[in-house]
């Protein structure tokens, strides 16, 4: 093979390459950008019954915080005490076998 020959090969391969690099990197950004809209897009409706609900006024939401916040407290303790009685009882138990 001459040297002409193997340059216009060499040539040829890269050229080849380049193409296929940037192909691949259209895909991806198109895949990549695809994943990102499906990702944001709102698939149980929730945006259009938030915004259909009425107002609901000052004190009525800061009463809809109010049990948020005790109902999340109250879970916070509920795990604390199941967590010790694991610890205590699951441990004894552990060590008694």
């Amino acid at each position: 093979m001459t040297s002409r020959h193997r340059h216009h090969s060499a040539w040829k391969a890269a050229k080849f390459t380049g193409r296929a690099a940037s192909q691949s990197g259209k895909y991806a950004e198109k895949a990549a950008v695809g994943l990102g809209r499906w990702a944001t897009t709102d698939h149980t409706g929730a945006t259009k019954l938030v915004a259909s609900l009425p107002d609901l006024g000052f004190f009525n939401t800061l009463s809809i915080i109010l049990v948020h916040v005790v109902a999340m407290i109250v879970g916070a303790m509920a795990s604390g005490i199941l967590l010790a009685l694991l610890i205590t009882h699951g441990i004894t138990a552990l060590f008694s076998f």
